[in-house]
């Protein structure tokens, strides 16, 4: 793997990102820069079967975000059907940094019209075999969706909560835990509504997600925690689920909290 020069890793991205309105030409030069910066010796190892389904070039993380930073700075100077046809190039592509990219690509997109957004958002999450990429497809390409179009993105959420699949509930929490970056109580309180939903699927898979997404929500705002801890443990029904995640989701509370749901 070659060293990366800074000013020259910057040059090259910045004439990438130039070619933003050309996607052939924008793919074909990405793929020269992920050439130059890939590491051949995982490359090499990719027929053994341990790498991801999603073949990756290895390339240093500070190269990726480089030409994150200097691609998205170009959606400002294009228009939303632009965007999209330089994130449809990519994600057609076969390498985890090409989808990668148009999965940053979409969540920073413009939401108007939003039919055009959810449509890729629902297509390529459908397709992902990544759990890599569909994780970040979860939370960053569903970004313009949660700040902008809520009631498209109302839509997501409620197939993944009626489809009661493990990685669907999972992917929810992750999306609800970048809402909380925000530090916007409403999120905080549509967070804990979000995991009361998620515990009443019972599926025991999810609990070790489940109780992630709970100190997330904790460490926003422990009182609001341990109110919900003492609201589900009174609760007449009380699942599998919920008798595992309530005896160790107070665990990772304070001492002094957890006195409070004990009263």
């Amino acid at each position: 793997m070659p060293a990366v020069k800074l000013d020259q890793l910057k040059l090259e991205s910045a004439n990438l990102a130039g070619n933003f309105s050309r996607p052939e030409q924008f793919c074909v030069l990405f793929r020269e820069l992920l050439g130059g910066y890939s590491n051949r010796t995982f490359r090499l190892q990719a027929a053994t079967g341990r790498l991801k389904p999603t073949p990756s070039y290895h390339i240093p993380d500070q190269v990726l975000r480089q030409v994150e930073r200097d691609v998205l700075a170009q959606l400002k100077a294009h228009e939303q059907a632009q965007a999209l046809a330089l994130a449809d190039a990519l994600w057609s592509a076969p390498s985890y940094e090409e989808k990668y990219l148009a999965i940053a690509l979409l969540g920073a997109t413009g939401v108007e019209p939003a039919e055009p957004i959810l449509e890729r958002f629902n297509s390529w999450y459908a397709a992902a075999v990544d759990h890599r990429l569909a994780s970040f497809l979860a939370v960053a390409g569903s970004r313009g969706l949660r700040t902008g179009a809520r009631g498209q993105w109302q839509s997501v959420r409620d197939s993944w909560l009626k489809s009661r699949r493990t990685s669907g509930l999972a992917h929810l929490m992750l999306a609800a835990s970048d809402d909380l970056e925000t530090n916007n109580l409403h999120w905080l309180q549509e967070g804990f509504s979000t995991l009361t939903q998620v515990l009443q699927t019972d599926d025991l898979a999810i609990l070790p997600e489940a109780l992630g997404f709970f100190g997330a929500l904790a460490r926003k705002g422990e009182a609001e925690a341990v109110y919900f801890l003492r609201e589900i443990a009174a609760g007449e029904e009380r699942t599998q689920l919920v008798e595992r995640f309530i005896a160790r989701a107070g665990q990772t509370l304070p001492d002094k909290a957890r006195v409070q749901i004990n009263r």
